[in-house]
C-alpha cells in the first residue's frame, strides 16, 4: 500500500512540475482578462485604467503598447477594450505612425517652446530624490521589482522628479493605491501602497512635491513601495542618484 501511495505521489509531481516548465505564456496563469485571437494576446480594458497602467501590468513599453494598437497621445482607452499585447504593426498603424510625426514637427516648427513640448522631448532626468522618509526593508531583486521603505502611517511620499501622473488608482494587483508618474519617454516611476492619493491622473507634479501618504502593503505592515521602470523594464532605484529625502 505504501509503494502503491509513493507512486501516485511521484506521478501528479511530475505532471504538475510539467506543467509550469511549459507554460510560456506572456500574460500571469490566473489573468481572466487576457485572450489569444491567433498567436496574438489580448487584454480587456478595466474601468479606471489607463495604457500606462496597462504597460506597467506587463511590463512593456507604453510606447511600444501604443504602436501595436495604432494610438496617439493622449492614448485614450475605455473600459471594455481590446489591447493587443503581442503581434507586429498592422500597415495602418504604421501610416499613422508616420502622420504623428509629421504633425510633431510642423508644430515643433512654428511655435516656441512650452513646459509641454520640453516635457515631452525626452529630457534627462538630472536629480532623483528619495521618495519618503525609512529605512530600505527589502531590495531590488529578481522577486522585487522595486524597493521596500519602511515608515510611519500617513507620512508623505514625494515623487522623485518632474513629471506626469499618467495612473492614479488601485486596479493593479498586489500594488494597493499607486501613482505612476511619467518623467519623460524613457522613465516611469512608480509610489505603491499609499493611504491617500493627493494628486490625479494628468496632472503635472514637481521634484519633491508630496503626492500620497505612506500606507499598509498587503502584509499589514507600513511602507512604500517604489519603483522606476526604463523604457518599460523595472531597473534598482538604488542605482541611480537618490539624495536622502528631508522635510
Amino acid at each position: 500500500m505504501k509503494t502503491y501511495f509513493c507512486v501516485v505521489t511521484c506521478f501528479i509531481t511530475i505532471l504538475f512540475l510539467s506543467a509550469c516548465v511549459n507554460y510560456t505564456g506572456s500574460a500571469p496563469v490566473r489573468d481572466i482578462n487576457t485572450h489569444r485571437v491567433g498567436h496574438d494576446l489580448f487584454y480587456t480594458v478595466q474601468a479606471g485604467e489607463t495604457l500606462y497602467a496597462v504597460a506597467w501590468r506587463y511590463e512593456m513599453d507604453y510606447q511600444k503598447l501604443a504602436k501595436l494598437n495604432g494610438l496617439r497621445p493622449p492614448y485614450a482607452i475605455h473600459p471594455g477594450q481590446k489591447i493587443r499585447l503581442s503581434g507586429v504593426l498592422s500597415k495602418a498603424a504604421l501610416t499613422k505612425k508616420t502622420k504623428i510625426i509629421k504633425i510633431k514637427q510642423v508644430k515643433k516648427s512654428s511655435h516656441k517652446k512650452t513646459y509641454t513640448e520640453a516635457y515631452e522631448n525626452n529630457q534627462p532626468v538630472r536629480k532623483w530624490l528619495w521618495p519618503a522618509k525609512g529605512k530600505v526593508v527589502a531590495r531590488f531583486s529578481g522577486l522585487n521589482k522595486g524597493i521596500n521603505i519602511s515608515g510611519k502611517y500617513n507620512e508623505p511620499v514625494i515623487s522623485t522628479a518632474k513629471g506626469q501622473v499618467v495612473y492614479a488608482g488601485h486596479g493593479i494587483r498586489g500594488y494597493g493605491n499607486l501613482l505612476i508618474v511619467k518623467h519623460n519617454k524613457t522613465y516611469l516611476s512608480a509610489y505603491a501602497h499609499n493611504s491617500q492619493l493627493l494628486v490625479k491622473t494628468g496632472d503635472n507634479v514637481r521634484a519633491g512635491q508630496q503626492i500620497a501618504r505612506m500606507g499598509m502593503s498587503t502584509s499589514g505592515r507600513v511602507l512604500l513601495h517604489f519603483e522606476i521602470r526604463r523604457n518599460g523594464r523595472p531597473v534598482n532605484p538604488t542605482s541611480f542618484a537618490l539624495r536622502n529625502f528631508r522635510q
